[in-house]
């Protein structure tokens, strides 16, 4: 079975990067967001990033001599603090694209949950690496209507240019969530489009979703307890 996965040649921490991360220079331009829509002042976007990556690496630091006996409890903590602020379902929609229409409701509700499970392994084999990198936030970058934002950050590194991160998100109700990610010009929603399509063009909707949750949950499946 050829694994979806999209980022294995890149090293662990940068893999979690190119999971959650939107950049480019000009990106913003090119989806219409103005640049002079920068509000440092509003409570928005920015802390529901910012406050995330903080708390989990945070408990990752205090909890080290924890997780070098139980590993698990990375996943753990990677699912109480980062995966709620993930739109999950629209990048699930988003990844799918057209065949999103196509499949069944239960086969759209099975591919999330999937694709849920995809960014908790991402996230917590990336962060089993972390070792106290500084993250630098910038105020956020909103589009005309303030329904979408990007926020960009640096992860500083020793002796190593940092590690260039933005954040796209959108506005839901009261809230912001994530609801796409690039890095060096490669998105996960974009990636993960292309090879979920060549998936389906070969095996079709259900052998593609058992596909990647065979990747996500091995064996077991997702849906089992």
């Amino acid at each position: 079975m050829t694994s979806i996965s999209v980022f294995k040649s890149r090293s662990i921490f940068s893999t979690v990067l190119l999971c959650f991360c939107f950049v480019a220079s000009g990106v913003a331009a090119a989806q219409g967001l103005d640049s002079s829509l920068l509000e440092s002042s509003l409570v928005g976007p920015k802390p529901v990033v910012e406050d995330a990556a903080k708390r989990l690496t945070t408990k990752l630091t205090q909890e080290k001599s924890a997780i070098e006996k139980s590993p698990e409890l990375v996943k753990q903590f990677v699912e109480q603090e980062l995966l709620p602020i993930f739109d999950a379902k629209l990048m699930s929609r988003l990844v799918m694209s057209s065949s999103w229409k196509q499949a069944s409701k239960d086969e759209q509700e099975a591919f999330t949950l999937a694709f849920r499970n995809i960014l908790i392994k991402t996230y917590s084999n990336a962060f089993a690496a972390y070792d106290g990198q500084e993250l630098e936030f910038k105020a956020p970058i909103f589009n005309k209507t303030h329904t979408k934002a990007i926020v960009r950050s640096r992860i500083l590194q020793k002796k190593k240019m940092p590690i260039l991160v933005d954040y796209r998100l959108r506005k839901v109700g009261q809230g912001w969530l994530v609801y796409d990610a690039v890095i060096e010009g490669v998105g996960v929603v974009k990636s993960y489009r292309s090879q979920i399509k060549e998936k389906v063009d070969e095996k079709g909707i259900a052998l593609m979703i058992k596909d990647i949750e065979m990747e996500a949950c091995g064996d077991k499946g997702c849906r089992a307890g």
